[in-house]
């Protein structure tokens, strides 16, 4: 990806959110979300394979922020456009924010529920999700000024310290798994070194040599215990 295509990621050449809330066509939005999402992956691919300056990887991941923050806004729209009819006696609030929005604040993620290192990936990825679309609501509700609904703001914050609580206890359960199986993997690799170091004395040592190391290492062994 060229410098040049890099700057698309900047918000004068993607859609504003304000623009984005103004479309009505459902097509229009999937074909909207789908290019921006194509983008996200060629700059996705970009990141992992180009080998490029630190400026060059600070631009691309702003502009990767960008365009995932588009792409959410666009999938948000596309939600609400396609949200059920209320009937009457619902509340209104339903059809304006995001499903995980609701999921968080009815308290679905405040469970630590995963314990090994592919679960714990699952369950993070999935938080980041729900905070980026409550913290999206939160702040179209609060950018409604004299109009917004205070209780429901105050709801959304506590559910939002919440999860993010959550979140963070999985992130220190995940770092302890990781270094649980670095630990691991440095014992597999000493032991492995030291298998080689006895295998080549048994080659170069004389055999009654070899022997003798061994006998004083097993006295030594029992004297231990």
């Amino acid at each position: 990806m060229t410098d040049q295509e890099l700057r698309i990621g900047q918000r004068d050449r993607l859609p504003t959110r304000e623009q984005i809330n103004q479309i009505t066509d459902l097509a229009c939005l999937e074909d909207m979300k789908e290019e921006v999402d194509r983008r996200i992956a060629r700059i996705e691919t970009d990141l992992d394979y180009r080998d490029a300056t630190v400026e060059w990887e600070n631009r691309a991941l702003s502009a990767l922020s960008v365009h995932r923050y588009i792409s959410t806004a666009i999938k948000r729209r596309l939600e609400k456009l396609s949200a059920p009819k209320l009937k009457k006696g619902e509340r209104q609030k339903r059809t304006e924010c995001l499903a995980l929005t609701w999921m968080v604040i009815d308290g679905e993620f405040d469970k630590e529920d995963a314990d090994t290192a592919e679960e714990l990936d699952a369950k993070m990825n999935t938080l980041d999700e729900a905070i980026e679309a409550l913290e999206l609501d939160r702040a179209d509700e609060n950018a409604k000024h004299d109009t917004r609904d205070i209780a429901w703001c105050v709801e959304a914050t506590a559910a939002l310290k919440r999860v993010k609580a959550v979140r963070h206890a999985l992130s220190l359960k995940k770092a302890a798994i990781n270094r649980a199986e670095k630990e691991k993997r440095r014992l597999e690799m000493e032991g492995t070194r030291e298998r080689m170091f006895i295998d080549a004395c048994r080659e170069i040592l004389p055999k009654e040599t070899y022997q003798m190391l061994w006998t004083r290492v097993d006295r030594q062994f029992v004297e231990a215990a």
